[in-house]
C-alpha cells in the first residue's frame, strides 16, 4: 500500500471515530443496553443508592403544578406539569443527605443543573413525568423526558434540565 492510500485510510479512521465519539457525546448512549432515559439513577457520595423508573413515580402522591416554560426567542409557554417534589423523593427514597452539600442533576444530553439543600427545603424543585396531561416524551421522539427537573423560582427556566437520568447527592 502507497503512501497516498494509507494516509486516506488513516483519515477515514480518524474521522470514524470522531464520528463515533460525537454520537456518544450526544446522549444515544446506552447503559447495560437500556436507555439511560428510562430510569433515574440516585447516588449519595458517588454510591448509588437507588434506581427508580415510571411506575415508581406512578405508586407515590404525585401534585400537578403551573409552571411556565419561557425559551429564548419563544414567547413563554403557560402550562401544567406532573410530578413530585425533589425532597419528597429523596425521602420516599430514604436517602440521608444531612451531611451533603449539593445536588446535582445530570442529562443524556449532557446537561447538568447544580442545586442547594435550601432550594430542596423550599419545595419548588421537582422531577415531573407528565405535561399538560400527558407523559412526558423522551428525547428520540422530540420530547422533554421522560423525566424532568422543574425549578419553579427559576425566572427564566434555564436551571431546569430535560431528559435526566441522574441524581447525585454530595
Amino acid at each position: 500500500m502507497n503512501n497516498r492510500n494509507m494516509i486516506v485510510v488513516i483519515v477515514s479512521l480518524a474521522l470514524l471515530s470522531a464520528i463515533v465519539a460525537l454520537w456518544m457525546l450526544s446522549g444515544n448512549r446506552l447503559v447495560g443496553g437500556i436507555e439511560r432515559s428510562k430510569t433515574i439513577t440516585f447516588s449519595v457520595n458517588g454510591q448509588e443508592a437507588a434506581i427508580i423508573d415510571r411506575d415508581y413515580f406512578l405508586s407515590l402522591d404525585s401534585r400537578t403544578f403551573p409552571a411556565v416554560i419561557r425559551s429564548s426567542g419563544q414567547r413563554p409557554q403557560r402550562v401544567e406539569y406532573t410530578g413530585i417534589l425533589l425532597a419528597n423523593l429523596i425521602k420516599q427514597l430514604d436517602l440521608d443527605i444531612t451531611d451533603s452539600k449539593q445536588i446535582v442533576v445530570k442529562a443524556i444530553d449532557g446537561y447538568v443543573t447544580l442545586l442547594t439543600l435550601e432550594e430542596l427545603r423550599e419545595g419548588r424543585v421537582y422531577i415531573a413525568y407528565q405535561m399538560n396531561g400527558e407523559d412526558l416524551k423522551p428525547r428520540n421522539e422530540g420530547g422533554f423526558g421522560p423525566f424532568q427537573l422543574v425549578i419553579l423560582n427559576d425566572p427564566f427556566s434555564q436551571r431546569w434540565c430535560k431528559y435526566v437520568y441522574l441524581v447525585e447527592i454530595r
